[in-house]
């Protein structure tokens, strides 16, 4: 196969992931972490009505601007008007769209967040393509057969299908930065030849781009430290290259940090983070450590089944006909080196990625890379397209099997149930605080266009009044997400 044909494939494959989503796109915001879709649109209308983000500093806010809206708790991350800041990690997930919505003068639907998400997918898949190009040797037999298949895993992946598609996630929009980088990064830890001032440049702002969106940088950034450590001892010309890295990841750190302080103060940013570690990460002791990971499993097979499957089946079938698994520099430098930072990534954040199945997005890349080329020196030449399309076709179906299309989701809640109970909130007068249950999710809250206040009763609501100085609130009675009746506070 050649480049040209290796590329019109590829396109031609993703033109089909994306009429494979068609029947799930711009439905109404529902499940399956499409929470993360409505605080993005929600943080979009607040900024707007606020005058525009850049008089919160972009920090990202959690809340609407009614007066009812804003809360009255004393906690770390709401700041002096009653906004809800969030802090965990850079706000470039949040930045991104603002700006293109406010350049396209686009309103605050979810289907134009969806359209912005397939094209980060297709940037990944072209600059994989690229890094596919890096890792596999010129002059390998079958190497742009073997680029197509790492590609065609990746977007084929229900996780991937998911979350470049429907369910906009940080995680998902870094991965074609996390491509260029290593794309970049690969041949200077090959050679200190290849160690040049427009890569470096290069490097070091994708470094600062993907810092701003998330922290898996750090962990990639940190391991690649190491392992230029190790080649400097020999090669001092692999000095520059550990300063750029290092210093791009203080950099990259420091930009959100100093733009968070700059609106919250350095004491809210502190204990923020602070409280996001300990929750998030493996202190938090409140679940024990192997059900937290067991959790991580269970994302592994539902975001990426069928590539495990066809993994496993290649390895086995090396191991039975004695075939030695060879690799060249290049790939065995990246499996080393990303394998690391995941499991620390994953490990270090084990409660985000127990909670969150996209936590899991970076793996991704590792399986399609070793899928691909474990599965082409197993699989004889005419087997190719029977693979290939044999995986698309199981994966499709637990796609499919996940985010059933139609009107009613696997748990039998019709999609837009959330979606009538909010708008059946919207005649709540805007100074009033709207208390609900914990059936609460925040996709409630978009559609209502109103932040809701979750409580365990309506006696909890009359003491978070008492507690809070609220004045005027309601309490919201439901059932399955119908409104039964909305209760006039206190």
């Amino acid at each position: 196969m050649s480049r040209r044909k290796g590329i019109i494939v590829i396109l031609l494959l993703f033109a089909g992931s994306v009429l494979l989503r068609l029947p799930n796109l711009n439905r109404p915001l529902s499940k399956h972490h499409e929470y993360n879709t409505a605080v993005i649109l929600m943080n979009i209308e607040s900024w707007r009505d606020g005058g525009g983000g850049w008089r919160y500093h972009y920090v990202p806010l959690l809340n609407y601007q009614h007066p009812g809206d804003k809360c009255t708790a004393d906690l770390p991350q709401v700041d002096a008007s009653g906004n809800i800041l969030y802090l965990s990690f850079g706000p470039g997930w949040y930045v991104i769209p603002y700006f293109i919505y406010q350049v396209f003068h686009l309103p605050v639907e979810a289907v134009y967040l969806q359209v912005i998400n397939l094209f980060f997918d297709l940037a990944a898949v072209l600059l994989l393509f690229l890094l596919c190009e890096r890792l596999f040797p010129q002059g390998r037999s079958r190497r742009y057969e073997s680029i197509v298949m790492a590609c065609t895993l990746f977007m084929f992946s229900p996780g991937v299908l998911w979350y470049l598609g429907n369910g906009y996630v940080t995680t998902g929009i870094e991965m074609p930065f996390v491509f260029a980088a290593l794309w970049v990064l690969i041949p200077m830890l090959q050679s200190p030849g290849e160690i040049r001032l427009g890569r470096c440049l290069l490097l070091s702002l994708l470094i600062i781009v993907l810092a701003y969106i998330d922290w898996f940088v750090l962990f990639l950034s940190l391991v690649t430290c190491l392992w230029i450590l190790l080649r400097v001892r020999k090669d001092k010309r692999y000095a520059p290259l550990l300063f750029v890295v290092a210093a791009s990841t203080l950099a990259a750190v420091a930009l959100p940090m100093l733009q968070f302080a700059s609106y919250a103060g350095v004491e809210k940013l502190v204990l923020c983070l602070k409280h996001q570690f300990l929750f998030r990460s493996i202190a938090n002791k409140r679940a024990s450590h192997l059900r937290l990971a067991g959790h991580v499993v269970g994302h592994i097979a539902s975001s990426y089944l069928p590539m495990l499957v066809l993994l496993c089946a290649a390895f086995v079938l090396l191991l039975l006909r004695k075939i030695k698994i060879s690799m060249g520099t290049g790939e065995w430098i990246f499996v080393v080196i990303y394998t690391s930072a995941l499991l620390l990534y994953n490990v270090i954040f084990l409660e985000w990625s127990s909670v969150h199945e996209f936590a899991l997005m970076p793996l991704s890349l590792l399986l399609a890379v070793l899928t691909a080329r474990l599965t082409m020196m197993a699989a004889g030449p005419k087997r190719f397209y029977v693979v290939l399309s044999a995986y698309v076709i199981i994966a499709c179906l637990q796609y499919y099997q996940i985010n059933p299309p139609g009107r009613t989701a696997r748990s039998g809640l019709s999609y837009d149930s959330y979606q009538k109970l909010g708008q059946q909130l919207r005649n709540v007068p805007a100074d009033e605080k709207i208390f609900m249950d914990g059936s609460w999710t925040v996709v409630i809250d978009y559609y209502a266009h109103r932040n809701i206040t979750t409580v365990k009763s309506i006696d909890s609501a009359r003491a978070y009044m008492q507690r809070w100085g609220v004045e005027k609130a309601v309490w919201v009675e439901q059932r399955d997400y119908k409104l039964e009746k909305i209760v006039r506070l206190p």
